[in-house]
């Protein structure tokens, strides 16, 4: 295919976009195009060009470019991260009700396509506790001992809560000890392991 685009640099294409991706195809909107045109635009170093310009000739009109930045761009530059032809970011999309702060009521594009791909900085670590059986760590105030032992004896380290989630919680047996933190949150003030994050605010 490189080869070929090699050999004929400069071929002319006409492809047809629809004006409201929203509409439904299957009804009243279908595109006049009979035919259905791929193509693959190669950089040299195998990535889509980032200086590509997607032109569109309208029946009644004459050439007009399309932006990368249009959102159903990203559909047509990447296919295997779009198959459904869905469209990609814009400029006024908004963040969801909860997420609107007072600097920020659109999404950028950066947190579009980082919510959009997973990306992360790095994975969530979280230390679990380990210990041997009647060997938990105590802190206490000097003259407190007793009251603080007696307490302390009450509430769950990491490790003993678990133990207790896997007495009353079936789907918990399928998960490792160090696994919980990715399915569960630990609620420090009841020292128990909760399944979502709703469960321990209240």
């Amino acid at each position: 295919m490189h080869q070929m685009i090699q050999s004929n640099p400069s071929v002319n294409v006409k492809m047809v976009f629809m004006e409201h991706p929203d509409l439904d195809l299957l009804r009243y909107n279908a595109p006049t195009s009979r035919t259905e045109v791929a193509a693959i635009f190669v950089g040299d170093d195998g990535e889509p060009p980032t200086n590509r310009d997607i032109c569109i000739y309208p029946v009644a009109d004459g050439c007009r470019n399309i932006s990368s930045l249009y959102q159903c761009s990203d559909p047509i530059v990447y296919p295997l991260l779009f198959p459904h032809g869905e469209c990609g970011w814009n400029s006024n999309m908004e963040h969801v009700e909860e997420r609107i702060s007072a600097k920020r009521v659109r999404v950028t594009q950066l947190q579009y396509y980082s919510y959009r791909f997973a990306v992360q900085k790095s994975h969530v670590i979280m230390r679990v506790a380990v210990h041997l059986p009647n060997q938990k760590q105590v802190l206490f105030q000097s003259g407190q001992e007793v009251a603080d032992v007696a307490r302390d004896s009450m509430r769950h380290t990491k490790l003993t809560a678990w133990f207790l989630l896997n007495q009353h919680n079936v789907e918990a047996h399928n998960y490792k000890y160090v696994d919980i933190p990715q399915y569960y949150v630990f609620d420090k003030s009841q020292t128990l392991w909760k399944k979502d994050r709703e469960e321990v605010k209240k």
